[in-house]
């Protein structure tokens, strides 16, 4: 009897085991043409799209291509809500097309935007992009242990893509804040502060061993009643050092005193973080934060970095200082020295915009960067977001203006009531449960996306390179339940097989909306997005001979199983090689590696031998090459 009872066990454990499903997403994969011919004469034109995984509504985008500098300075839309600052500048958004995987195509007759007054769009040559979202499926789950960022703080998870050394990583990773009131309570103590985390993504969404803590033992028990007392101690947003997962920094606001300063620790996996005790904390500096709210909603300062210094923001109270402009970042390098002191950005001082809690402020809460000092910035209370070049900050001048978008009337309507004195305000107005930014993220194209609540069936809006809308959207299983309070969106993006959005907000998670403590387990969820962008010209050149030009075609059938063909055109006879990398940009195998004649030619990779994934193919033909994607599904 024994030895069976033993023997169930065993069975149980190795079902257990074997039903343990890594996470393993379906991401989203659009492959465009890099040019496209049009005369730009009013006819329709066919731009081909291949759609692979995933599909669900596209939207064609078309921008200006290096016309910026003669752009200059423009602002448009209503009261002028809309500024772009020498950049190109986008002159249609397509309306949503549905479409599924494989083959297909979207349809322009070269028409401006009618935002932009519609009219023929002027021959010449255009940058365009194809964005994807998929609407038709529910959110899968990524982590049961991490979450989006909450709704009234700055951004406590981000995402690492790339490894120490600058490499991409096969696996991404999140890493941040446990917020305090939503830490799972098999993982820390409840209502305690002070925990930081790391998620690799790909492994099972449900196993606690995935999730790396680290605890710093000054921070202690954050609740209702404690809040506000003399000696408490609060933690902001973290931001890891991007050469070294294992060194992380947050600023220590201390509510009662109304100030600030910043430590440096060490991440310990489930253990007590160390502090640096040569890295500034209250010795060496202490920042003044103006106005703090002595109750839950005061959101201590976040750090963020563009990958070469550390952005912080002030603590955020919404706008509820009053007395003078408060909009302030700080910079500081990752060894400690204090590059920007105190910034003050001028447009989000707003004092003949006060509503009726006499708010002047909109004051940024969340920051994002791809590119060094290119930033976008975010406030929670009001309509304005922009993207600047924070450079001019480090010489004590107000950062160059990149983009703008300040609209109350077309897009991110913080408050638009017909009936108000005001037909438009850019602050928060406390009477209204109007619609509020919650997050931001950008995409490797610069897309950005903004999560928004209090807007009914509405999760996030998405913006052109240059903040131009393209449209209000919602995930597929978005309800009215949960309409209210979300959790922020960050996204994935740089050729993985984990590439998409990643968001906190499921349905069915809110216990009681009374208690703010309980609303929105921890969850973390993945939907598939991409963008891919191309050149529509009325300039292609061809010579007088019709001499071929050196083309890659997308890899077919994509994705595949076990084989694919990969064709391309080279101009002249050169020496060619074909080469196939994975995702972390490491070679796999070589396909050509010889002379070619000019012409089309065809090769076959055979990839029996390799796991799913995406992977990427280079043709090298004399002086060109291009690389391509695609995407093992076996």
């Amino acid at each position: 009897m024994r030895k069976i009872l033993f023997f169930s066990i065993i069975a149980l454990i190795y079902a257990t085991v074997s039903m343990a499903a890594v996470f393993q997403p379906t991401v989203m994969e659009i492959s465009v043409q890099d040019m496209v011919p049009y005369n730009f004469d009013g006819s329709d034109v066919e731009i081909p799209v291949n759609i692979a995984g995933q599909g669900g509504s596209f939207w064609l985008v078309i921008t200006t291509k290096d016309q910026g500098p003669s752009i200059g300075r423009v602002q448009n839309g209503f009261l002028g809500w809309h500024t772009v600052n020498n950049i190109d500048t986008t002159v249609y958004v397509s309306p949503p097309y549905p479409r599924q995987t494989g083959d297909t195509s979207i349809t322009w007759n070269g028409m401006s935007d009618t935002r932009n007054g519609s009219g023929q769009v002027a021959p010449g040559t255009y940058n365009y992009y194809v964005y994807g979202f998929d609407d038709q499926s529910t959110r899968q789950i990524a982590s049961a242990y991490i979450k989006g960022s909450p709704p009234w703080d700055g951004t406590y998870v981000y995402p690492i893509e790339n490894d120490e050394n600058g490499n991409p990583l096969a696996n991404p990773m999140f890493v941040g804040t446990l917020v305090w009131y939503q830490c799972p309570q098999e993982v820390v103590e409840p209502f305690r502060t002070g925990n930081h985390f790391k998620w690799t993504l790909g492994t099972d969404p449900y196993d606690r061993n995935g999730l790396q803590t680290t605890h710093c033992g000054i921070y202690n028990e954050r609740s209702n009643l404690a809040y506000g007392a003399e000696n408490q101690l609060i933690n902001g947003p973290a931001v890891f050092n991007p050469q070294d997962f294992n060194i992380f920094y947050h600023c220590c606001l201390k509510p009662y005193n109304k100030i600030a300063t910043m430590f440096k620790w060490a991440f310990i996996p489930d253990g007590e973080a160390v502090m640096d005790e040569t890295f500034l904390g209250w010795e060496e500096v202490t920042w003044d934060e103006k106005d703090v709210l002595l109750d839950i909603w005061s959101c201590p300062a976040g750090c963020y970095t563009d990958g070469n210094n550390i952005f912080i923001n002030a603590t955020n109270t919404e706008g509820t200082f009053t007395d003078a402009e408060w909009n302030v970042i700080r910079i500081v390098s990752f060894d400690g020295e204090i590059l920007v002191n105190e910034a003050q950005i001028p447009d989000y001082f707003m004092p003949d915009d006060v509503g009726a809690q006499g708010k002047i402020n909109c004051q940024i809460r969340d920051i994002w960067a791809r590119a060094q000092n290119e930033i976008i910035m975010l406030p929670t209370g009001c309509c304005l977001h922009e993207m600047i070049d924070a450079s001019p900050l480090y010489e004590h001048d107000d950062p160059t203006l990149i983009w703008s978008n300040g609209n109350g009337d077309f897009f991110m309507d913080i408050q638009w009531r017909a009936d108000d004195e005001s037909p438009w305000a850019c602050l928060h107005n406390a009477e209204y449960e109007e619609q509020r930014t919650n997050s931001v993220c950008v995409d490797k194209h610069y897309f950005t996306t903004i999560d928004v609540e209090y807007g009914g069936l509405v999760s996030f809006g998405v913006e052109c390179p240059d903040g131009f809308s393209i449209a209000m959207l919602r995930y597929k299983d978005e309800t009215v339940e949960n309409a209210h309070h979300k959790t922020g969106t960050t996204i994935i993006d740089y050729g993985s097989n984990f590439d998409g959005y990643y968001t906190g907000a499921k349905p069915g998670v809110m216990e009681d909306e009374s208690n703010w403590e309980s609303y929105d387990k921890p969850e973390l969820n993945f939907v598939a997005t991409d963008t891919a962008g191309g050149v529509i010209s009325s300039e292609v050149a061809v010579d007088e001979d019709d001499q071929v030009a050196f083309v890659v075609d997308q890899n077919s059938p994509n994705p595949f199983n076990p084989t694919t063909t990969i064709g391309f055109t080279i101009p002249e006879d050169a020496n060619v090689t074909v080469e196939v990398f994975n995702v972390a940009g490491q070679k796999v195998e070589t396909l050509v590696n010889g002379h070619m004649n000019a012409g089309q030619h065809n090769v076959v990779w055979d990839a029996s031998g390799f796991s799913n994934g995406v992977y990427f193919y280079t043709v090298k033909a004399g002086e060109f090459a291009k690389t391509m994607k695609m995407t093992l599904l076996k």
